[in-house]
């Protein structure tokens, strides 16, 4: 078993409180290959694994055929992002950065998550940058070179603080495109994609909750998207975790 399949099992067996252990895919795959005798199974798809869960909390007790905690999840994002951003008009398919009309900065995470009440560590975004976060990185790169270039005639030290130099501007500019890719991958979110990030943090807090079929899938391809860092557009229940999610 791969590290992205330990980290989707994990996620699954606390999200779901489902007891998975650790021959849930072998298993899955023997189903699998029950079904299918033309070929030999070694890959999985994301409707098996969401077919695998439903029948689990069937078992459980835990299943409904039908659920509107998604729909009523929406309707209170829309809610209170009406209330917070009211000169705008917001659908499903508004994009966050829209609302605040400019790229969204950690501390606009963190407004986001309390206004909806739910603790920011839950929801786990993809924070990125914060504003200070050019302001730190220019600050760094030049006390960097601020030590580097008095040294360039002293011969006998030049060297090594040429070293330290380098590599503290190394590291500073490593932490900076670091950040920068975190936050482009939730920068072209929806208030569709956010809705779902807070219907996962509040069904994970809640153990009573009784799962649908169209809420499972929901959960799923969110932890999904999440492990493997994939767009929620991949995750089709045709997707394969390794051909075409690249899971490892």
């Amino acid at each position: 078993m791969g590290i992205d399949l330990l980290d989707l099992t994990f996620r699954m067996e606390k999200h779901f409180r489902l007891k998975i252990d650790m021959t849930f895919w072998s298993d899955l795959r023997d189903s699998a290959q029950q079904v299918s005798t033309q070929e030999f199974i070694t890959d999985l798809t994301a409707g098996q694994i969401h077919h695998e869960l439903v029948q689990r909390l069937k078992q459980a007790g835990r299943h409904v055929e039908t659920s509107y905690l998604a729909e009523e999840n929406l309707k209170d994002v829309l809610s209170k992002l009406h209330a917070r951003f009211p000169t705008h008009v917001i659908t499903p398919d508004t994009k966050l950065q829209e609302l605040f009309g400019r790229q969204l900065w950690r501390e606009d995470w963190h407004e986001l998550s309390e206004l909806l009440g739910i603790e920011v560590e839950a929801t786990k975004p993809p924070f990125g940058q914060s504003r200070w976060t050019s302001r730190v990185l220019g600050l760094g790169v030049a006390v960097s070179f601020a030590c580097f270039l008095p040294m360039i005639w002293q011969a006998p030290t030049f060297e090594v603080v040429a070293l330290i130099s380098i590599a503290m501007a190394s590291l500073l500019i490593a932490w900076w495109v670091s950040c920068v890719l975190k936050s482009s991958l939730a920068q072209d979110w929806t208030v569709n994609q956010w809705a779902h990030q807070v219907l996962l943090a509040r069904t994970s807090r809640d153990s009573d909750t009784k799962w649908s079929e169209e809420l499972v899938w929901i959960a799923l391809r969110e932890m999904i998207c999440e492990t493997l860092c994939v767009e929620s557009e991949a995750v089709t229940p045709e997707a394969t975790l390794f051909g075409d999610l690249g899971a490892s």
